[in-house]
């Protein structure tokens, strides 16, 4: 109980918090054996890249119609000048997300769990909801860098009520692009929002009068092993390195919120797929 409060202590304080082995060994390999599944059976296109490239207005609808299905997106490293794949397609996806937590029997079994509930109410999310889950696989050599980011800014509440549980199913590293965190950034306020336009079209909205300066040399590396689970407050600032390794660096991630908070409908996800932990 003691190693409990002391983690719940280092996430109040810093914003994250590393819980060893939260998932046993079994736990690991069926999640992973599931990521692996559905790297090798989804269709995804090839303008199905997670991040500028590609048509703006194809791009984005295929993004926004994955808030309440299961789709693939791509490492733009993974193709060539001729636009064609480089690498076998399950070492190619840079995500498969976003509602495994209600359409795959193997996320949705682990993510209702008791261990889970427990985890969140002692967090502090008195009516917690899964409204995101996706699997991250960042293979080796094109898995790209993440930006520091805010998790608050793509899935806003008001009050600000976000927070991610990030379970390594690969050993995670400095070389193949673990987390990386500015510890007590959570204190800030959240500077933008991600919105769904009228049209449809996505956009970043402001919050606060000018930008943050986030500085990633103030960022802490977080390695973890396979069954390490890091919990993410939704305003810590946070990123990660390309993978420059020849290893992979698989999670399962988990994103909720507290069902007392409102959750506006510009949000890009205007219609999360809840799943509520009761």
């Amino acid at each position: 109980m003691a190693e409990v409060q002391s983690i719940l202590a280092q996430y109040r304080q810093q914003g994250f918090a590393l819980w060893p082995a939260f998932a046993s060994d079994e736990e690991v390999v069926k999640l992973k054996t599931c990521a692996q599944l559905w790297a090798q059976r989804l269709d995804i296109p090839a303008h199905a890249h997670f991040a500028t490239g590609a048509d703006a207005a194809i791009r984005d609808r295929y993004f926004l119609d994955s808030a309440t299905c299961v789709r693939g997106f791509f490492e733009p490293a993974a193709f060539d000048a001729q636009g064609k794949l480089k690498v076998p397609q399950p070492r190619a996806i840079n995500k498969i997300g976003h509602a495994l937590h209600l359409l795959d029997p193997v996320c949705r079994s682990w993510s209702i769990q008791s261990k889970v509930i427990q985890l969140v109410r002692l967090v502090g999310l008195v009516q917690p909801q899964i409204v995101q889950s996706q699997f991250i696989f960042k293979p080796p050599h094109v898995g790209g860098q993440v930006d520091l980011h805010m998790d608050s800014t793509f899935l806003y509440t008001d009050p600000p009520s976000c927070m991610g549980l990030w379970l390594a199913l690969d050993e995670a590293t400095v070389e193949n692009g673990c987390l990386m965190v500015i510890p007590g950034s959570h204190r800030q306020a959240v500077p933008k929002r991600y919105v769904r336009r009228s049209d449809n079209s996505l956009t970043f909205v402001s919050l606060t009068p000018s930008p943050p300066h986030w500085d990633p040399k103030d960022c802490e590396p977080i390695p973890a092993r396979p069954g390490d689970l890091v919990l993410l407050h939704g305003q810590v600032v946070h990123a990660s390195a390309p993978n420059t390794s020849h290893r992979p660096r698989l999670a399962f991630v988990l994103h909720l919120i507290d069902g007392q908070a409102h959750w506006p409908t510009d949000n890009w996800m205007a219609s999360p797929p809840i799943l509520p932990l009761l």
